[in-house]
């Protein structure tokens, strides 16, 4: 565990994915934000002081999506939370997790991986051309050439390459200086901290029978696959890939474990449900996190940016502009799709397009998968016959 310039840049690397889905959902009413960021913060803390590796918090995506779009009450989140909770509690039994992780050889990995990346510019490119360069600010615009442009955009593409010059001197962490310029960038486009006085804390009521059922259905069933994909087996490959032995403590069924409980309180506590993910592996790595010290220090951010919600609330957010979280989005998304270069024979290659070409083609990755998966049994038995 170290304390430098480097663990703090690195902590702050995957914020791009956790802060637009807590405002979001914060924005309809389906979960406190205090609490959310409250949660997360403490599960990164607990997550790097046990590991001792940079693993990475984030909340379960396609659940958290479906939960937005369909505008679920509050109480079909907390039933999917400790759904969730209990299930990975389950499957982290390692003998279960071991059946599970024969269905993901390497080339499946690697194709999540690359799934991955692309999603992740994919949700930086579209931070860019928010009509807003601060959170719940105003629409911006800039005319250039005659041509109405988002400010959003131009401030991301100069942003950009500011993060470019950034990287190769090792004295300026890149994350440090990014995160120092967008809220500069806030404060010159109007942001403010407005008192709102403590937030409402309760516990939220157990969730009926009827939440459960719809929870299950709708926001259970399809983050399944995808977290023993992205949030279990690929987030150990990746930590493994990076870290080698430093990774020791890192497995499958402790990764589950930790989800598995995270989660049961969180549906308890009226959290957002949360996972890990290899990407926010490569977000922290490539930012200059080298320990468990950045994960703690992620936590820390969280814990306190939780306290500036309970006293300012939502308007703590415009602080983090859209520009800003596309960069880091998009940056990582190109380094992580950069783990396929083991990738050696043509046959693993096409299982690995495939699932990525699957991904963009439907934005689901648990279908994608599945298709690798089923090519992948194509090839073997195409080669038992030759």
């Amino acid at each position: 565990m170290r304390l430098n310039r480097f663990e703090l840049a690195g902590s702050l690397a995957d914020i791009g994915v956790l802060l637009p889905l807590v405002v979001a959902l914060a924005a309809t009413g389906s979960v406190n934000p205090f609490i959310a960021l409250s949660a997360c913060g403490l599960f990164y803390l607990a997550t790097g002081m046990y590991y001792r590796v940079p693993v990475p918090v984030q909340p379960l995506k396609v659940f958290c999506t479906v939960a937005l779009a369909a505008k679920l009450a509050p109480a079909v989140i907390h039933a999917g939370a400790l759904l969730i909770g209990f299930l990975f509690l389950a499957l982290s039994v390692p003998a279960v997790m071991e059946g599970i992780k024969k269905l993901f050889p390497l080339p499946v990995i690697r194709g999540i991986q690359l799934s991955t990346g692309l999603l992740l510019i994919d949700s930086g490119i579209k931070l860019f051309i928010s009509p807003q360069v601060i959170i719940g600010g105003p629409a911006e615009t800039v005319a250039l050439f005659g041509v109405a442009l988002p400010a959003s955009l131009l401030l991301g593409i100069f942003l950009t390459s500011l993060l470019l010059l950034a990287i190769p001197h090792s004295k300026y962490p890149a994350a440090l200086i990014l995160v120092a310029a967008g809220a500069i960038l806030a404060l010159l486009f109007g942001a403010k901290l407005t008192p709102a006085g403590p937030a409402a804390f309760r516990l939220p009521e157990f969730p009926a029978a009827t939440a459960f059922l719809q929870a299950f259905w709708l926001l259970v069933l399809p983050q399944i696959p995808l977290s023993l994909g992205n949030a279990i087996i690929a987030t150990e490959n990746t930590l493994k890939t990076y870290f080698a032995g430093q990774a020791n403590r890192v497995n499958a069924n402790r990764l589950a474990f930790g989800m598995g409980l995270f989660n049961l309180l969180a549906g308890l506590a009226g959290g957002i449900p949360c996972c890990h993910g290899c990407g926010g592996v490569t977000a922290h790595y490539r930012f200059g996190a080298r320990t468990g010290m950045a994960t703690a220090l992620a936590g820390l951010f969280y814990i306190l940016l939780a306290a500036a919600v309970y006293y300012f609330g939502t308007s703590v957010f415009a602080f983090f502009p859209y520009p800003i979280l596309g960069v880091l989005l998009i940056y990582v998304g190109i380094e992580h799709g950069l783990l396929i270069q083991d990738v050696r024979s043509r046959q693993d290659l096409a299982v690995v397009i495939i699932i990525a070409a699957v991904t963009m083609a439907t934005r689901d990755m648990t279908v994608a998968f599945l298709t690798g998966i089923a090519f992948r049994q194509i090839i073997i038995a195409r080669r038992l016959l030759e």
